[in-house]
């Protein structure tokens, strides 16, 4: 598959089943992110223990059902709504504190490791919600048994399977501020720096 071809079959996969993804595979995909490019530290952890995955989801709505954000409120208060949809892998990425790069790297690692998973067939998620898991009151507990050193804060994460339920393809619509941010960003393509 060409890069391109990635990027326009990656979907946001929400609905998944219980099968795990390959070691080869998701060693491939870890390495993607690696590979990434970033200026600073960042350090990649894999969840994949049932317990330790469902403790995280728990923290996750915890934390959305007493956000001052409504969309996650409303979200957490759906029956049955599990933040991690019921993946059986978390990728999550995190950062110094102190790292002035660190979302940064962070999210260009994440958007690597979904590009090589489209790649090899495997369904993904680019997540935020664990960060009302490890931000919480049991963040610190959460850390220290994910194996995130003191000082590291969450920045982004990915859902990943192996046989993720893909959504229908949707049509890309311009909304009129998308197209104005459009025309901007065509403003500073065409800037030459003096």
């Amino acid at each position: 598959m060409q890069t391109l071809e990635a990027i326009e079959r990656r979907r946001s996969v929400r609905s998944y089943r219980s099968e795990q993804v390959r070691d080869e595979d998701l060693e491939r995909v870890l390495q993607a992110g690696l590979r990434a490019p970033h200026a600073g530290p960042f350090l990649v952890s894999v969840v994949q223990e049932p317990t330790l995955l469902r403790d995280i989801a728990d923290a996750a709505l915890e934390g959305m059902k007493n956000s001052p954000v409504e969309f996650l409120r409303q979200q957490a208060a759906t029956p049955g709504y599990n933040p991690l949809y019921g993946a059986p892998t978390l990728i999550l990425l995190t950062s110094p504190a102190d790292a002035m790069n660190g979302a940064a790297n962070c999210a260009l690692a994440a958007e690597s490791i979904i590009l090589a998973s489209t790649d090899l067939g495997l369904g993904t998620c680019y997540m935020g919600s664990p960060s009302s898991a490890l931000n919480g009151p049991r963040g610190k507990d959460l850390a220290r048994a994910i194996g995130i050193p003191d000082g590291y804060v969450f920045r982004s994460s990915v859902l990943l399977s192996p046989s993720g339920i893909h959504a229908p393809k949707q049509p890309i619509v311009h909304h009129a501020a998308r197209a104005d941010a459009l025309s901007m960003c065509t403003s500073i393509r065409t800037c030459t720096q003096e």
